[in-house]
């Protein structure tokens, strides 16, 4: 049974009220609690966890309940696990989470003119209080009229001649990044925690489009390093502050909104900075994308600096984490890896790589398709339901939160044959292992909310890889790497790869 829209804001303050009781239950009252909850939860229509009244299922998730957030896509195994294709859960608002992909198709082609998508509230609530600085709350975060506009603006990306005008600039990138490959190995050749090296390669990746040239992140010069910092402050502080007590709302700043608001304002200052550069140099060498919109004289300044700004933030995190596992998987499999090295010796050899030569290394594309799979960097894709709907055989109501479950599909044997091996056959043309059903793995989302800098990173990863498996090999050997969810899914520890020379 689902609730509309305006329940909401209930939930909210009831969050708020149990998290605060919470801390002051010992562990024997809480089993009574417990003990309560099973005598005299409620029985809805859609299958669910029982609930305690008012609270909903927020128990799950406390210290002494059986799931973290942070592990939350392991919470919606076990719940696909006991309530099957459809589940029904109150976390603050009362949301469905789906784990068919005919489901999701339904939700994805019902979006309607205006995709409605949960918005991340503190970063909301951030810019509504500085109207100075901000005229729309952004193409990620807003909906409706002010998000069309900012979609819009966005167009050109999505254009395969748009994405392949950078393709000298990014691999110029590329290429500065393996040089730092060599110079920050231990003495035993290995590259700690590469993701934290992949920010910087993505952040300077993005920055030729974003703002028509080089930041300085790989160099690591001082601005350089202040995006860097404020990029991931920001990624940590919105994590926090959208799984933590919304103190915001109640006018109590937590060292986690300060954080957001201030990491948000350097990223904004130096976006401003970066423009301000932009706008001095020829236009020849700033850029298609950029051009288009220095061009356009009756864009507001707040919303072109935050336009830039959000594209940029939002190509780090993702493309960093996908990188991370692909060079993850490749590492444990030699056969695989040597795979990827054939074909790049024969598709690209001493060459240069161009438009053409991304797209025959098949395998190498395979590798990623699988990774996407493997571990989504989204818990789901969410909408907010324009209009009643039938999932599963269930009606659920307009203004109802649904999560359509991508990771849990992804490792579905109804969906995926042998779902958790890394075999990226199951992407190659004519292979006898068949390819996941469409809605499973959906790593850029779809429809008119799809990310825009799908293009741009999709060749930034190949490059990347490209440039990567021409220079060097790589091996791992330490513990499994799972998934954590801060505001994308990303390691849930450090990936050290032995790199060796080739």
């Amino acid at each position: 049974m689902a609730i509309h829209m305006g329940g909401r804001i209930l939930w909210e303050w009831i969050i708020v009220a149990f998290r605060l009781v919470e801390k002051l239950l010992d562990t024997k009252l809480f089993k009574l609690l417990n003990i309560f909850v099973n005598r005299f939860s409620c029985n809805n229509t859609i299958p669910g966890p029982k609930e305690i009244p008012l609270l909903g299922h927020l128990h799950l998730f406390s210290p002494l309940g059986p799931y973290k957030m942070e592990k939350l896509q392991d919470a919606f195994f076990d719940l696909h696990r006991q309530f099957g294709p459809i589940v029904r859960l109150k976390l603050g608002v009362e949301m469905v989470v789906v784990f068919n992909p005919e489901d999701a198709k339904t939700v994805l082609h019902s979006d309607g003119r205006y995709p409605f998508r949960p918005p991340m509230k503190a970063l909301l609530n951030y810019r509504k209080s500085n109207p100075q600085l901000y005229n729309r709350m952004g193409l990620f975060s807003d909906n409706g009229e002010d998000w069309l506009y900012m979609r819009k603006l966005t167009d050109s990306l999505v254009k395969a001649n748009v994405a392949e005008s950078y393709l000298q600039h990014q691999s110029e990138v590329a290429d500065h990044f393996m040089d730092y490959v060599e110079s920050h190995l231990n003495g035993e050749n290995i590259m700690e925690d590469v993701l934290m090296h992949l920010y910087k390669y993505t952040q300077e990746a993005f920055g030729v489009v974003c703002f028509g040239g080089r930041l300085g992140c790989i160099s690591e010069s001082t601005l350089g390093s202040k995006v860097n910092s404020a990029v991931c402050m920001s990624l940590e502080s919105i994590a926090k502050t959208m799984l933590g007590i919304p103190w915001w709302k109640f006018n109590i700043h937590t060292s986690s909104y300060k954080n957001l608001c201030q990491a948000q304002e350097c990223l904004r200052s130096v976006t401003e900075k970066y423009l301000e550069n932009a706008s001095s140099i020829n236009e020849s060498e700033r850029g298609v994308y950029l051009n288009f919109l220095l061009n356009n004289k009756e864009l507001d300044r707040r919303d072109l600096t935050l336009l830039s700004l959000e594209l940029f933030h939002a190509g780090i995190d993702a493309t960093a984490s996908i990188i991370a596992f692909c060079l993850y998987y490749i590492s444990k499999d030699p056969k695989v890896q040597n795979k990827v090295l054939n074909e790049i010796d024969d598709v690209i050899g001493d060459g240069d790589i161009t438009t053409e030569s991304l797209m025959k290394v098949k395998y190498l594309r395979a590798c990623l398709n699988e990774t996407y799979r493997m571990n989504p960097t989204a818990a789901g894709t969410a909408r907010i339901l324009s209009k009643p709907m039938t999932l599963s055989n269930y009606t659920v109501n307009k203004g109802t939160f649904v999560l359509c479950c991508h990771p849990a599909m992804c490792r579905d044997e109804k969906y995926v044959d042998d779902p958790n091996v890394f075999c990226p056959e199951r992407y190659l043309p004519d292979s006898p292992i068949s390819k996941p059903p469409p809605f499973v793995s959906l790593p850029f989302s779809n429809g008119a909310r799809m990310c825009p800098g799908k293009r741009f990173a999709q060749q930034e990863i190949i490059l990347f890889l490209i440039k990567f498996f021409m220079k060097f090999g790589c091996s791992y050997e330490g513990e499994e790497v799972g998934s954590i969810m801060r505001l994308n899914m990303m390691p849930d520890k450090p990936i050290n790869l032995k790199i060796i020379h080739r």
